[in-house]
């Protein structure tokens, strides 16, 4: 019985896994085909796409390593520290997340009119600000689940500097730098509004023009399906590899929390000062502009769909995150409690395939699939013309938000606390409720505002799928920054600010009840 169950299990997380997948698997049903008779991919890999490549992979290196110093340093000193001020460089490591790239890149480039403003360096400082507190979460997190006392005890027993980095802390913090470092790499290789504000041709803009030029889904089926093999063979080495170490370090960060080493004041002071590195210029000197160009705009012009604009954002964004969170609780049914290392366990993580994918390939099969020539497009009939297309491509991006944290909760959970749970005479989902549930929900929560904000932000995937006469925060202020108006939307970035603060001060929260 119970092997029957376990492979009723297995066979209904696979099927789960494909249906979350299913633009990947889409791509490749469509593209393989068109590998032998279209002349395009021998054509563009002869023409343009090396250098669409070469930038958009060297873009993605340089921001990865400038988002992991702007966050990963701020997170060693919250969580190896103790000082004044603590939570303010926590937050001011958080606040980059309210200004989405493309609008710091409108606004450094209106108010300041220098060719930096409009070149890869300044591209690649907009994206790692921004990027920058994906970086802190995810290496606070990691940091707070390893004990000092592990290089302690190495320094005890007589290893050098040498030994210990080898040994101990590329080990131990392999996962969560990998990871960061991923996280950042996705983002930047993804983005389009920021890069097309700038000028740079990277694969996005590329793809984009190319596709939009030709009017020729096959051209841009070939180009996206290079990216596809890569994205696979990446992801499910990370699903192995996370899901076969953790067992390792099953530390949980309220049970093993480090001695952190006291600062003096002018240690305070200088560490809180270079928390600013990244808050200034993505943050705090943004929201001056905009506050500046937002008393000046009062009064002027018209601004009657601010409200309404505002309005489609919450109900998109949150329509969203309730999306991820079902995702999230069907796959929690599916998986084990306390089990490390099986295939039911490794297969949540590949919905990292739909990150790692740029957001443009994931339009692009949208697109295709509900068409009018289509099945499924003629199937949905009305809905085509809401905004439910948008919804489910951009929680499908966004799920690895919500589902790796519920999973990285899970995996730490004792095996046997469902098993004692049933022993108190609890039934099959009450003991479910108290022994999985409760535990995992607050990482969960946490997940979903990050969600939504990043779905507030999102843009690349809202304006490929927009239904006809649908607005959104994002969608205005990027009509205004790539016409140089950016003055115009401050009311609208304004509010897109004021949006995010909330989710923004609860995912704040949640990082300081999981450090106690």
């Amino acid at each position: 019985m119970t092997k029957n169950l376990d492979i009723l299990r297995k066979s209904a997380a696979t099927l789960f896994v494909a249906a979350l997948l299913a633009p990947a698997i889409i791509l490749t049903v469509r593209a393989l085909p068109l590998l032998q008779s279209s002349r395009w991919l021998a054509h563009l890999t002869q023409t343009i796409l090396p250098s669409y490549l070469s930038t958009s992979l060297g873009i993605a290196v340089a921001t990865s390593t400038v988002a992991l110093l702007l966050g990963g340093i701020p997170a060693w000193v919250v969580t190896r520290c103790d000082f004044h001020g603590r939570r303010l460089v926590s937050l001011c490591a958080l606040l980059p997340l309210l200004f989405p790239p493309y609008i710091l890149a409108g606004i450094y480039s209106d108010t300041w009119s220098a060719d930096f403003f409009l070149s890869m360096p300044a591209l690649i400082l907009a994206l790692a600000i921004s990027c920058s507190p994906f970086t802190f979460i995810v290496l606070r997190i990691s940091f707070e689940r390893i004990p000092l006392s592990f290089a302690e005890a190495a320094k005890t027993l007589g290893t050098g500097w040498w030994t210990r980095l080898v040994q101990l802390y590329i080990p131990l913090y392999s996962i969560p730098l990998v990871t960061a470092l991923l996280l950042v790499a996705a983002e930047s290789i993804s983005d389009f509004g920021t890069a097309e504000r700038v000028g740079i041709e990277t694969f996005s803009v590329g793809l984009h023009n190319l596709w939009f030029g030709t009017n020729d889904n096959a051209v841009a089926l070939l180009l996206s399906f290079i990216f596809l093999l890569p994205v696979i063979l990446l992801v499910t080495l990370i699903a192995h590899h996370v899901t076969s170490r953790t067992p390792q370090n099953p530390v949980m960060a309220s049970a093993h929390r480090s001695a952190r080493i006291v600062l003096k004041p002018a240690s305070s002071i200088t560490v809180v000062v270079l928390s600013l590195l990244s808050t200034i210029p993505g943050f705090a000197l943004p929201l001056f502009c905009t506050v500046r160009w937002g008393l000046r705009q009062l009064g002027k012009g018209n601004y009657s769909s601010l409200w309404r604009d505002m309005l489609n954002t919450l109900e998109t964004a949150s329509l969203v995150s309730v999306l991820t969170i079902v995702f999230c609780l069907v796959a929690l049914l599916l998986l084990r409690t306390g089990h490390h290392g099986k295939w039911t366990e490794r297969l949540p993580w590949l919905c990292l395939g739909n990150y790692f994918l740029p957001a443009l390939v994931l339009a692009l099969v949208f697109l295709m699939v509900t068409a009018d020539s289509s099945m499924i497009g003629a199937r949905m009939g009305e809905l085509r013309d809401t905004r439910i297309i948008v919804v489910l491509a951009v929680a499908l991006r966004l799920l690895p938000f919500a589902m790796l944290p519920m999973l990285d909760r899970l995996a730490r959970i004792p095996p046997n606390l469902l098993e004692a749970a049933r022993t108190l005479g609890l039934g099959p989902l009450r003991a479910q409720y108290h022994a999985t549930f409760r535990s995992v929900w607050p990482a969960l929560t946490a997940g979903a505002a990050l969600v939504f904000i990043e779905a507030v932000k999102e843009l690349t995937l809202s304006i490929t799928l927009q239904p006809f006469g649908y607005s959104a925060l994002a969608l205005k202020i990027y009509g205004f920054t790539r016409f140089h108006f950016i003055h115009r939307a401050s009311l609208w970035i304004l509010l897109l600010q004021c949006t995010l603060i909330i989710p923004l001060l609860f995912l704040h929260r949640y990082l300081e009840r999981e450090d106690k």
